[in-house]
């Protein structure tokens, strides 16, 4: 009797470890649906939960060098998608139906590119006017550093959904940044902070992202990275609320370009689903939600306030 219930008891135990094992693992397995190429903790970081050597998924080619282990860092980025939670024409749609070649983007990488290009009709208006008046540099120089950021971070997952849209993000972003400082009035410093300030910002950030590429093992880069462009990300959709205050003051939605609160709601609403349906990555459902958190706040400011004037008769003169 005692000897079957022994082999009742390891029966569960065997089957309650195949069917939560599969699970922890997907959860911290970087995986890209592009390349076959991936990467789990070290085997060591599972030891006392069964896993063994031979259990251990292949890694990736490109980190043969084992990966930092779950006890070192938290390791929360480009997690697994070998259980979306959609259906395969939904994550087609998110993550590859738009491509050149092996290059392929989703609908949330489409939506990136108006996001990164709804500023046009502001620096067009600040080249008119020869000044940005008000205008924080915030949203334009966070956006360079971002674009940048996130572009070495998906390359590092070999993902193109992730790295190719934000290419334009570094560019148009160091654009806008450079219209900005040349039509900036002297001594702005309600950026916040001063021009020299962002550019020295954007100018260090891009050397620190490309030396921990470069000199990280793969893994640990991926997460250091990930946890820098959430701050990033936090910092570049936090930026219109910089005018949040004036915009209260003067009851006038002036500072607060409409373009750019519209294309955030569609950008982070399609990159928080990518990011948790498809990705299961913390790096890029947490900030992109908080992205769309920050456009329901802009949203109403211009419920409260309304739209200004001037930016009507823009939009009128332009249609």
């Amino acid at each position: 009797v005692k000897v079957e219930k022994s082999a009742t008891m390891l029966s569960r135990l065997t089957t309650a470890r195949s069917a939560v094992l599969p699970r922890v693992l997907a959860r911290w397995r970087h995986t890209s649906n592009t390349a076959a190429t991936s990467w789990v903790a070290h085997p060591t970081a599972f030891q006392g939960i069964g896993c063994t050597q031979d259990e251990e998924p292949a890694r990736s080619p490109v980190t043969n060098v084992a990966p930092l282990t779950l006890s070192a860092i938290p390791l929360l980025g480009a997690a697994s998608t070998a259980e979306p939670v959609l259906g395969p024409t939904a994550v087609w749609l998110l993550e590859s139906c738009i491509g050149i070649g092996s290059v392929k983007l989703g609908l949330p990488g489409l939506a990136a590119q108006f996001f990164f290009a709804s500023p046009i009709p502001t620096m067009r208006q600040v080249l008119a006017d020869k000044t940005t008046g008000m205008l924080p540099m915030l949203p334009y120089s966070s956006m360079c550093a971002s674009g940048f950021l996130w572009m070495v971070y998906g390359m590092l997952n070999a993902n193109p959904a992730i790295w190719a849209p934000n290419v334009p993000a570094f560019v148009l972003g160091g654009i806008y940044s450079g219209i900005f400082a040349k039509c900036a009035p002297k001594g702005a410093d309600w950026l916040p902070g001063t021009v020299p300030m962002h550019l020295g910002g954007v100018a260090l950030s891009c050397s620190a992202v490309a030396g921990v590429a470069a000199m990280m093992d793969p893994a640990a880069a991926i997460n250091t990275l990930g946890w820098a462009g959430t701050g990033l990300v936090v910092v570049m959709f936090s930026g219109p609320l910089v005018a949040m205050k004036t915009v209260i003051d003067t009851k006038s939605t002036k500072t607060l370009p409409f373009a750019m609160t519209v294309a955030t709601f569609i950008n982070c609403s399609l990159w928080t689903t990518y990011g948790w349906c498809v990705l299961d990555d913390f790096f890029i459902w947490f900030p992109n939600g908080l992205g769309l958190a920050s456009s329901f706040v802009q949203f109403g400011l211009f419920a409260k306030y309304g739209f200004h004037k001037e930016a009507e008769e823009v939009t009128d003169k332009k249609a």
